[in-house]
């Protein structure tokens, strides 16, 4: 921002110095409070099978969290991010010849802990959607699958 006074004014700064607060209409808040449902929706899932999911997934989530960390330091051992850094370097090289490329980053991935970790994400991801889903939520995915 600039001090003022430091630079000529022009159409905007005229424009803005006209503007003045607007008073919102008297009714706005009961209008508001009439579009609000008349009841909290209730969840789809009972009180013992959220706090289950809630469990899962936060389980889910820290064994990703491990996985994860678990796969770094596994992919940097195992050389396949100088593979990939290989790739990205010198795509010219990469192109010429992709079958050297992938065969050598596939035989360097840890794809175990790929795989879990992926088994790890589609839990969590399934878990915080049974947590966060109501009856309204649930009618609305069911409309847009038809």
């Amino acid at each position: 921002m600039y001090p003022r006074d430091s630079q000529p004014r022009d159409e905007v700064d005229r424009l803005y110095s006209q503007l003045r607060p607007l008073a919102p209409p008297p009714d706005l808040s009961a209008r508001i409070l009439a579009a609000l449902p008349a009841e909290r929706p209730t969840p789809v899932l009972s009180a013992s099978r959220q706090r289950l999911w809630g469990w899962v997934t936060a389980v889910a989530a820290l064994m990703l969290l491990g996985l994860c960390i678990q796969l770094g330091s596994q992919l940097e051992e195992s050389g396949a991010l100088s593979v990939l850094n290989e790739i990205f370097a010198d795509l010219g090289n990469f192109f010429a010849s992709p079958s050297d490329y992938l065969s050598t980053l596939a035989a360097a991935l840890p794809w175990g802990n790929i795989v879990l970790a992926l088994l790890a994400l589609s839990v969590f991801w399934y878990g915080g959607g049974q947590l966060t889903t109501t009856p309204t939520t649930r009618k609305m995915m069911t409309r847009q699958r038809q």
